[in-house]
């Protein structure tokens, strides 16, 4: 089974920097003060036991499992795991499952143990025996490596942070929201989505960052797509219309007009009552 779940869950090459983190400065910097900070300056934290288990809650696309991607380029080994792997690959054996892959996390560490919605593993609700013994049995494993001098971290996301179970709770001792993007990072990853020629000033630019005001980055990357798919599908009736390819494939630069059509196709995922009830758990259970 070790084999087994090293060759499934140990990734170590994302490719993801903190460079690409958008907007999320100050998110990562908790995450290497926990994670990063320890392993480069040790004889700095000799009495100084940081953080084991950190929690990013937030709406979804907001560059949670972005930000667990980038820390896995940072020297340590990143186990991923997701609910459906747990579930589909061994059930039956999930919590001799779970007792492994710590296991295997403290024999590579410094490890971080990356749980994407880890709502869906420790919720409120499934309350069936095998579900109960799966939980104490990461519960257990968490509680192992809070009093432990291995460098073993757990990283948990969550969409839906109310759904979490109050134990598991307990054991994400930093709990970090990270939220829609900003004014400055909405224009930010416009820029870098649409990534073309294009004729917006920068006026006009600051101007769409107000108008996507409750747009995820996914919703931005969504936005910028149907922005682009305009001016491909324009060329391509400007090729048909003529009988051949003669036209060329030069495409033409996107405009203000361009964005501001999309925006009439393309609707964000998260409303305001979804970040209100962000901001009201964050008051309550984050940390800053």
């Amino acid at each position: 089974m070790a084999e087994v779940m090293m060759k499934e869950f140990i990734n170590n090459n994302t490719k993801t920097s903190w460079g690409d983190c958008i907007g999320l400065s100050s998110t990562a910097e908790k995450l290497k003060e926990a994670i990063t900070y320890p392993l480069i300056y040790p004889d700095l934290f000799r009495d100084t036991r940081t953080w084991r288990g950190i929690l990013l809650f937030g709406p979804p696309g907001t560059g949670k499992t972005l930000l667990a991607k980038a820390l896995a380029s940072e020297g340590c080994t990143f186990i991923n795991v997701t609910s459906s792997t747990f579930i589909s690959k061994w059930r039956g054996e999930s919590e001799k499952m779970v007792k492994v892959l710590f296991d295997l996390a403290k024999k590579h560490a410094p490890t971080t143990i990356f749980i994407d919605e880890v709502d869906a593993l420790m919720s409120t609700v499934n309350q069936h025996e095998a579900s109960r013994r799966f939980k104490s049995e990461l519960l257990t494993q968490i509680d192992g490596i809070q009093g432990s001098t291995d460098h073993v971290f757990v990283l948990g996301s969550t969409n839906v942070p109310w759904n979490l179970d109050t134990a598991m709770l307990r054991r994400f001792e930093k709990r970090i929201y990270v939220p829609l993007p900003d004014d400055i990072a909405r224009v930010q990853l416009l820029k870098l989505y649409i990534n073309g020629p294009n004729s917006l000033e920068d006026k006009e630019w600051f101007k769409l960052g107000g108008m996507i005001e409750n747009f995820s980055g996914s919703d931005i990357k969504c936005l910028s797509i149907e922005v682009k798919m305009r001016v491909i599908r324009e060329k391509i009736k400007e090729i048909d219309a003529k009988g051949t390819n003669r036209a060329g494939h030069n495409l033409r630069k996107v405009t203000l007009k361009d964005v501001e059509d999309s925006l009439a196709k393309i609707r964000p995922c998260v409303t305001c009552v979804d970040v209100k009830r962000f901001e009201e758990w964050n008051e309550k259970f984050g940390s800053y």
